[in-house]
């Protein structure tokens, strides 16, 4: 398997809405693209999750910024997970914030939570559910406080 001048491959795997892949990119040492079916889903720098890629993210993010004070905490529900782009950076500018992941896919949720960094550390509350399953109840899930 070849790895990248930081020791990072590429990772292709099959999951629930076909094949995922997460790409190291090559000019950040921590940014990794997430591929579905090989159309671009989502971007996530794993170091600095307030480092966007995506134009739509930024937007996104934007709306979220303007709707409290700049550090605030929020409550957020997110419908789709992707590479946990806009979660990660909701923990690191709004630390406190109660977060809630709703991943249609399970498969994609496990492999995303393989990836450093992903949102579980005591600055936020999230919670990782997939439909037809509780937010206690594998697979797929992921409680944390």
């Amino acid at each position: 398997m070849a790895t990248d001048k930081t020791g990072r491959a590429e990772i292709i795997e099959s999951v629930d809405l076909g094949t995922a892949e997460l790409i190291p990119d090559p000019r950040r040492p921590h940014g990794w693209l997430l591929m579905i079916a090989g159309v671009s889903q989502s971007y996530v720098d794993t170091r600095n999750p307030r480092f966007l890629e995506f134009e739509y993210v930024r937007r996104v993010v934007s709306i979220i910024d303007a709707m409290k004070g700049p550090t605030d905490p929020i409550d957020a529900l997110h419908l789709g997970g992707g590479a946990m782009t806009i979660p990660r950076y909701i923990e690191a500018v709004r630390p406190g914030s109660r977060q809630t992941v709703v991943e249609r896919d399970a498969a994609l949720s496990k492999l995303i939570r393989r990836v450093p960094r992903c949102p579980n550390r005591p600055t936020s509350k999230s919670s990782w559910a997939t439909p037809g399953h509780s937010s206690t109840t594998p697979p797929g899930t992921r409680t944390t406080s």
